[in-house]
């Protein structure tokens, strides 16, 4: 058999079984034939008491009025930036002050989301400074010196962090 007449035979047979395994796809892929099939209805929604669709204001009343309560209490922007706002009393009685730490992370956040980075890499860096194994807050810096683009003082950090832990470099 010439090689012309292999080739026609090998190319037809590739088109055959394609031409079949594409047949079984599509079947394969079709969305499975319903034991009961869905009905098309009219649509059936009539409103017999619309005050239950559109109440009045008055019905918004209280609930806008302990919202505005709560806020007053608790979502106060102005009070949350202000660290009096913390101390608050525990069930014992006395009172909760949040750790250096926690003040310094709530610092830190605000001054990031205000996008004065430069001034929470100042702040997070004076901590670092005066707590050079504090890994946690080291980490942060060194992450933050990367989102501002400091890439040099960041990597820094990052061997400063990487210098605390010396079993893990071996």
């Amino acid at each position: 058999m010439r090689y012309e007449a292999k080739a026609t035979i090998a190319m037809g047979s590739i088109v055959a079984v394609a031409t079949i395994g594409f047949v079984g796809l599509r079947q394969a892929m079709a969305p499975p034939v319903r034991a009961f099939p869905l009905i098309e209805s009219a649509n059936s929604f009539a409103v017999h008491d619309p005050q239950f669709i559109q109440p009045d204001s008055a019905t918004y009343a209280p609930f806008a009025a302990a919202d505005a309560e709560w806020r007053r209490r608790y979502a106060n922007p102005a009070a949350l930036r202000d660290p009096a706002a913390y101390v608050t009393t525990t069930s014992g009685g006395s009172f909760w002050h949040p750790s250096p730490q926690q003040a310094l992370d709530d610092e830190v956040y605000a001054l990031q989301k205000a996008g004065q980075l430069d001034s929470a890499i100042t702040v997070l860096g004076g901590w670092v400074d005066t707590h050079p194994r504090d890994r946690v807050e080291l980490l942060k810096l060194a992450r933050l010196l990367n989102q501002a683009g400091q890439s040099d003082a960041s990597v820094t950090r990052y061997r400063q962090l990487l210098a605390l832990e010396p079993s893990r470099n071996q």
